[in-house]
């Protein structure tokens, strides 16, 4: 899973249309047989896509998805923290 931070919006706004693509746009979204997830720190949501051709593994491991901040803390759910 991709994750992308969230940034300062002074900095934002002084972003061209060049950075503005690299934080903000998704690309090759829908691969065939790939799984792509990008979490966004910013709107703090996933986005994801799959283009399955054969059967795919959807992953390795269970991952568990917290509702709540307090979840997170508690339970440890993701490998990174959210964002503050």
């Amino acid at each position: 899973m991709e994750i992308r931070n969230a940034i300062h919006p002074e900095h934002a706004a002084s972003f061209d249309t060049g950075h503005i693509r690299e934080h903000f746009l998704i690309q090759n979204l829908f691969n065939p047989d790939e799984i792509k997830l990008v979490y966004s720190c910013f709107d703090r949501l996933i986005v994801g896509g799959v283009c399955p051709l054969n059967p795919l593994r959807l992953m390795d491991k269970p991952l568990k998805l917290c509702t709540f901040r307090s979840q997170h803390i508690r339970q440890g759910c993701w490998e990174q923290p959210f964002a503050s």
